[in-house]
């Protein structure tokens, strides 16, 4: 059996795959980081939507990892009210990235990106695993 990382090198070769995963990794970083700092700070999701002046629907959209309309100024306001450093930076792609990717990536987690990848592409997975 393959291993994540090995597939994920075959995987980059492809140009496409490449973007889309970056753009998803990226997506869902902010996503999981704002949703561990909230839990870790013990707020729910209905909590912090007040403290931020908006709807705990907001809040669930902004930490689904399929959204992409996230603002500085949103970011800015959540980093406040946690208590957070906002930190923005951009870094060259390579495979450290692809590293740290597979070695956070449990099995479960993979699979569920996958279904919510399956319905939204139509049936294409986000990481095909043979």
């Amino acid at each position: 059996m393959r291993n994540l990382k090995d597939i994920l090198k075959e995987q980059f070769k492809d140009k496409k795959f490449k973007e889309d995963f970056y753009r998803g990794l990226e997506k869902t970083r902010i996503a999981t980081e704002i949703a561990y700092y909230r839990e870790k700070r013990g707020i729910t999701q209905v909590q912090l939507a007040k403290m931020l002046g908006t709807s705990q629907s907001t809040i669930a959209r902004l930490e689904d990892p399929f959204y992409d309309n996230y603002s500085l100024n949103t970011l800015r306001k959540i980093a406040k009210v946690l208590d957070l450093e906002l930190v923005v930076s951009l870094r060259e792609k390579n495979e450290r990235v692809q590293e740290e990717f597979s070695q956070r990536v449990d099995r479960n987690t993979q699979q569920k990106i996958n279904r919510k990848s399956n319905k939204k592409r139509g049936g294409k997975s986000l990481i095909s695993i043979p």
